[in-house]
């Protein structure tokens, strides 16, 4: 029935397969090249997607490095503040302390001065003359805060004469509790 014809050279049937195979080939094509450009976009929006998370991270990165370095100043500024307020609180105790101090004193010189007379009488009436002239060596035990020019003014004396009297230098350091002599030897 289906005969070979010598115009086509094929038969009605193989025509029909090369047609439907060229029709699936041009599907199969349509379908790479429509894979190719689902796969060409996936890549250039992810590229960008990664380029936009970069862009946002370097900026999130930049504005924690501000944060930190004011921070940072904040953490240095309060350190200042709080030395400024602990010379303030030891200068105002050292000025309460020094008032008291020049208060007692006062009132030191005072009964000193009260009990001189009485006292000398005794001590003429009851002491030879080898005694009175040997007087006890006086010192003073440095404290907190102290400063030489501060003790030679409480003894009526100046820096440099107390400075002899220990072998110091008026500009060496003194240390709290170093016992400093306060008075010469029979004087």
């Amino acid at each position: 029935m289906a005969e070979d014809t010598p115009d086509s050279g094929k038969n009605i049937m193989d025509e029909a397969v090369d047609m439907v195979r060229a029709d699936l080939n041009q599907k199969n094509q349509r379908k790479d090249r429509l894979l190719l450009r689902y796969i060409g976009g996936l890549l250039i929006l992810t590229t960008l997607l990664a380029v936009f998370l970069g862009v946002q991270l370097y900026s999130m990165s930049q504005q924690l490095n501000e944060m930190a370095a004011k921070l940072t100043e904040f953490e240095q500024r309060i350190g200042g503040l709080e030395k400024q307020q602990a010379d303030i609180q030891g200068k105002t105790a050292n000025s309460v302390i020094v008032n008291e101090v020049q208060a007692l004193s006062s009132k030191v010189s005072e009964l000193e001065k009260r009990m001189a007379p009485s006292q000398t009488s005794k001590k003429v009436a009851t002491d030879s003359p080898k005694q009175s002239k040997a007087v006890k060596k006086r010192y003073h035990e440095v404290k907190k805060g102290e400063t030489l020019y501060r003790i030679s003014k409480q003894y009526g004396m100046t820096v440099d004469e107390l400075c002899k009297l220990n072998k110091l230098s008026p500009n060496q350091p003194i240390e709290v509790g170093q016992k400093l002599l306060v008075s010469k030897v029979g004087s």
